[in-house]
């Protein structure tokens, strides 16, 4: 794959249910271009060692990428605690809309990458719109379970009815049989999401649709080499249907 060099990473911010959130944009030497909109887990932020790596690697092959922080996360404005599925996809569609307003995209070549609970937002958020081309998601959970007290602390957070109401609304999961053009990646170590999440999201997308399974890989992909393998699969996907 030829390799360009990223001239420019910008900030921006958008809005989003009338928080501010913000995000960075990295640009490629060659504009406009294909695009791809990472969405982070539920405890994480753009600026993970593994986005920033993921993000700088697709931008050198060409892409725009974008990477933000969902509302209660990094640098943007919102209570973590009050998260759910549904007002992060309206995160991503702030993103989503902002960027197809600029110069830099092609509007016809839009793609989604989502690691863990961003996987989920990524996958939803394409199943009902036909704006987005490709998807590509790490570590995935199909279902996010109650805990027997009816909240679940998940680090700081504690996810109460709001968030399990909420996910009510995303069944079955036939309704992902829209979906096109998917690629699924998980880890055999994962020790937050078994395996068994992505071969249910797998069985449950449209075609075409692809799922690799790491040996060894675990939920974050520190593995340096499962890390670099993910990259490297996540470009070729997003390559193969973007840019062809």
């Amino acid at each position: 794959m030829m390799k360009n060099i990223v001239f420019n990473i910008i900030h921006f911010t958008t809005m989003s249910d009338g928080l501010k959130i913000h995000g960075r944009i990295h640009l490629p030497a060659m504009l406009p271009a294909p695009a791809i909109i990472c969405s982070h887990g539920l405890l994480s932020n753009k600026d993970g060692t593994k986005f920033m790596a993921l993000a700088q690697h697709l931008a050198s092959c060409g892409f725009v990428v974008v990477r933000y922080d969902h509302r209660g996360c990094g640098q943007s404005q919102g209570d973590l605690s009050e998260t759910t599925l549904t007002n992060r996809r309206a995160d991503l569609a702030a993103v989503s809309g902002f960027l197809r307003q600029t110069s830099y995209v092609n509007n016809t070549r839009i793609g989604l990458m989502g690691s863990s609970m961003g996987g989920l937002v990524s996958l939803w958020e394409a199943s009902e719109s036909s704006i987005y081309h490709a998807v590509v998601t790490w570590a995935t959970p199909y279902e996010i379970r109650r805990s027997r007290n009816h909240q679940t602390k998940i680090g700081p957070v504690v996810l109460g009815d709001a968030f399990y109401n909420d996910l009510r609304r995303y069944a079955p999961l036939s309704k992902l049989k829209t979906i096109q053009r998917c690629m699924i990646l998980h880890g055999t170590a994962d020790e937050r999401v078994s395996l068994t999440h992505a071969y249910q999201l797998y069985k449950n997308i449209g075609k075409p649709k692809t799922i690799k399974v790491f040996d060894g890989a675990d939920h974050r992909f520190t593995n340096s080499e499962h890390r670099q393998q993910a990259i490297h699969y996540t470009a070729n996907f997003f390559h193969h249907h973007l840019m062809q």
